[in-house]
């Protein structure tokens, strides 16, 4: 036995700090994949500049649905939920010792606003699928309806 451990056990190792990288490494590239270009990542700009919403409705119209959903950010980001909550649980585990409340309640609320981000993650990629089943004779409803759900003071 070397160390309390006999020389046929192997030490196990946790998957938190794997994750903890993960998460934001997946998070990274869902924000750069709503980019037209890498390049355009470094662009800054003071406010948000809208894709023109014909261009966009009309290329998810003429696809049909024909385009795989594992290239579609949203997508990715959906899929991709469960590691914010093993992350949160990792930082909970963490801190729960020095600050157990402090760390019990940042858990909790990153609980809930995965809930939400869910859903808003789910809204956006059943609209885009929604989209791609539109007729093209109804193009002109489908984009007068994406410019409203896309306007400033929301849908």
């Amino acid at each position: 036995m070397i160390g309390g451990m006999s020389s046929l056990e192997t030490p196990r190792r946790s998957a938190g700090p794997y994750v903890v990288l993960l998460f934001p490494l997946l998070f990274i590239l869902v924000f750069v994949m709503h980019f037209r270009h890498p390049g355009d990542f470094f662009h800054f700009k003071l406010h948000y500049v809208p894709r023109d919403p014909a261009t966009v409705v009309a290329a998810l119209v003429h696809a049909q649905n024909h385009w795989p959903m594992f290239s579609d950010p949203h997508m990715i980001g959906y899929l991709g939920l469960p590691l914010l909550l093993v992350c949160a649980f990792a930082l909970y585990r963490i801190s729960r010792v020095p600050r157990p409340r402090l760390s019990a309640l940042t858990l909790f609320v990153t609980a809930a606003g995965t809930i939400y981000l869910g859903g808003v993650f789910g809204m956006w990629t059943a609209f885009y699928r929604g989209l791609g089943g539109v007729d093209p004779s109804q193009l002109e409803g489908a984009i007068a309806t994406f410019r409203a759900m896309t306007a400033p003071q929301g849908p």
